[in-house]
């Protein structure tokens, strides 16, 4: 049975100096799934073959320029119209192509937090053997701005729309004489 995880990554291979998914990361984090698109006609995609068996090659189908980025965009529309991770990160250094697309994403899926990483970043610093839990998650319910999106998400999904009420300390009154919202008053 196919497990949807918890984060999804889509690397540009060409456009992310190639070490978001070190070589040396044997074990694959739990919950993830790391996907790298590259062009095998441009040279310094060579080492793709040096990455961990875990990690998902997808070879551009053309061989143009921007082969990769074509693919990645192509895979990424289509993976988030079958499915929801909770984030999709779209890794890449220096290429303005990517923004109008993941606007689009992010108006058109709202469940899911489609955004930029910074290639620079390593998947190690995000995984490490101390987390325990997903660091970008962290880093949202440390903002405070991971109730506003969890909520927007929970009511997108269908799930939680008087939980959210309730965790705000809605009693689902109208808040003047007590009468419950739900009978109409």
């Amino acid at each position: 049975m196919w497990h949807e995880p918890h984060a999804v990554f889509l690397v540009d291979y060409e456009n992310s100096a190639q070490k978001f998914v070190s070589t040396a990361m044997t074990k694959k984090p739990e919950d993830i799934e790391v996907y790298v698109f590259y062009n095998p006609a441009t040279p310094a995609n060579h080492k793709v073959d040096e990455l961990p068996r875990w990690v998902n090659k997808i070879e551009a189908k053309g061989r143009g320029k921007n082969a990769s980025d074509f693919e990645l965009i192509d895979f990424a529309g289509k993976y988030l119209k079958n499915c929801s991770p909770v984030h999709l990160c779209i890794v890449y250094k220096n290429d303005r192509g990517y923004e109008k697309h993941i606007k689009k994403w992010q108006e058109e899926y709202p469940r899911v937090e489609v955004q930029h990483m910074d290639a620079q970043m390593q998947l190690t610093d995000l995984y490490g053997s101390r987390s325990k839990r997903c660091t970008l998650c962290t880093e949202k319910e440390d903002s405070g701005s991971w109730m506003l999106w969890g909520a927007a998400a929970a009511a997108v999904a269908g799930v939680g729309l008087l939980a959210y009420a309730a965790l705000q300390g809605d009693d689902g009154s109208d808040g003047e004489d007590g009468e419950d919202k739900k009978n109409g008053n």
